[in-house]
């Protein structure tokens, strides 16, 4: 059977599920473990292999319940006898589904998948990623698929590069960060993307998104030894990994939360207290990056409106951040990106790591993706075509020779005088004039004398009957 039809299957297992009382969230887990699975099999795990198969010889045997027991055993050995991102992939797993028919359908239908034809494997989870998570349950917000291909194109990791995303939900950034690597910087070989796969890192604090965020590595081919679950504001995250330092970063934090821990004050990283949580991972990131002689380590992050214009916290770190790194873009994004996880409004920043610790911004162009633009929503989603003029320009060879009335530059003395605020670029909201010109005032002013006429005259009429 072809894995277009059993992608098939599994949809409609995903709607006869929801009228069993199965969430979302749960189905995605589901097929999170069950892939898992699937694929430390198709890798020669022998104690991963040996246990599906025998879960697979009582399917269609009738023992009923008995089958969902020894699913959820063999989820607990899965636990017991992985290494330690497995183990914590697995941790407390166990499966919420009640009908053993159901089961037996879900397990065939992972079974049948051909993980060697896997782009539509990867399409499907994509898709069912983007479906389960519910904004107003989950709490997670995705970035558009587009927005990061495009960050990451600009970005540009190159081979050897490590790269990070401290708050990495399903690995996306880091996902397309290795196949931007591998199409444009090497050449394939199984070793050699072997030695690749390890520049890339992330670390998750939710339970339901870092398992999302490794089945998204292990379908891509990518080693999931460097995903981390844990507080990346931790000394040390769950799975031990000491805080580095990276050449690239590319992230999309939280837009919303705050942080109370006192402890995470008194970190090398936190030029300033704030509770809020977007500006502590702004801060974060850009004390992650390398000081490097060519100024090459680089990030793009998404933050909220509220970060370029707080005047408290936030004016202390941009202009930390200003004097540590090279803020050279920031651009507005549209309204409505985001949706429906979220309406805020967001902006992308891209600054390089400075070799000093003063006035290593000079100048900062802004891009205005937001006046005038079209309403997006999930209907009407953004797509690449609205990029193209921003990547025109952030890659133009002399950025002040760019005729793009969106394309503004404001030097660092200027934003200075401006009380260091990066609220900056957006043009003014043209008015439509169109209608305007083809009112005739001399034709309009005639009408509007009849029209009171009329109105006299009937109001006369009415009296004189009263």
């Amino acid at each position: 059977m072809k894995n277009k039809e059993i992608i098939q299957r599994l949809w409609s297992l995903f709607n006869l599920l929801r009228d069993e009382g199965i969430t979302d969230g749960q189905y995605l887990t589901e097929i999170s473990y069950m892939l898992c699975i699937k694929i430390m099999k198709e890798k020669n795990m022998m104690y991963a292999e040996e246990m599906w198969n025998e879960l697979l010889n009582h399917v269609g045997t009738g023992i009923g319940k008995e089958l969902i027991r020894r699913y959820n055993w063999m989820l607990q050995m899965m636990e017991e006898r992985s290494d330690k991102e497995l183990k914590h992939f697995f941790y407390m797993a166990r499966s919420d589904i009640r009908e053993a028919r159901y089961l037996e359908m879900l397990l065939m239908s992972i079974e049948e998948l051909d993980l060697n034809n896997i782009d539509g494997v990867i399409e499907f989870y994509d898709v069912l990623t983007y479906r389960c998570l519910n904004p107003r349950t989950s709490g997670q917000h995705l970035t558009p698929l587009v927005l990061s291909k495009v960050l990451v194109e600009l970005i540009a990791p190159q081979r050897e590069e490590e790269c990070n995303d401290p708050v990495c939900g399903s690995f996306r950034f880091m996902v397309d960060a290795y196949e931007y690597v591998r199409k444009y910087n090497v050449e394939e070989g199984e070793q050699e993307q072997s030695m690749i796969t390890q520049c890339f890192s992330g670390t998750e604090i939710n339970p339901l998104m870092y398992r999302v965020s490794v089945i998204h590595a292990l379908l891509h081919g990518m080693s999931i030894h460097n995903i981390c679950c844990g507080n990346i504001f931790e000394e040390k995250n769950t799975l031990g990994i000491q805080r580095k330092q990276y050449d690239v970063i590319i992230a999309n934090p939280p837009m919303g939360g705050r942080i109370d821990n006192d402890a995470y004050w008194n970190k090398d990283w936190c030029r300033v207290h704030t509770s809020d949580l977007s500006l502590n991972f702004l801060q974060y990131i850009y004390h992650s990056l390398k000081v490097r002689q060519d100024e090459g380590a680089r990030a793009a992050v998404v933050i909220p409106d509220v970060a370029l214009f707080d005047s408290g916290a936030g004016k202390v770190i941009r202009q930390d951040m200003m004097d540590k790194c090279n803020v050279h873009t920031i651009l507005r994004l549209p309204r409505g990106i985001l949706l429906p996880y979220t309406s805020v409004l967001i902006n992308v920043l891209f600054f390089n790591r400075g070799k000093e610790e003063k006035e290593s911004t000079k100048e900062i162009y802004f891009y205005d993706m937001r006046t005038d633009m079209p309403k997006f929503s999930m209907t009407n989603p953004v797509n690449y075509g609205h990029f193209k003029k921003f990547i025109q320009a952030y890659q133009a060879d002399d950025r002040r020779k760019v005729l793009d009335e969106r394309w503004t530059c404001y030097t660092r003395e200027e934003i200075r005088q401006r009380e260091d605020t990066f609220d900056l670029g957006l043009i003014k909201k043209k008015i439509d004039l169109s209608l305007e010109k083809e009112i005739d005032p001399v034709k309009t002013g005639i009408n509007i004398v009849f029209q009171l006429k009329k109105a006299a005259e009937l109001i006369e009429s009415v009296i004189e009957e009263l």
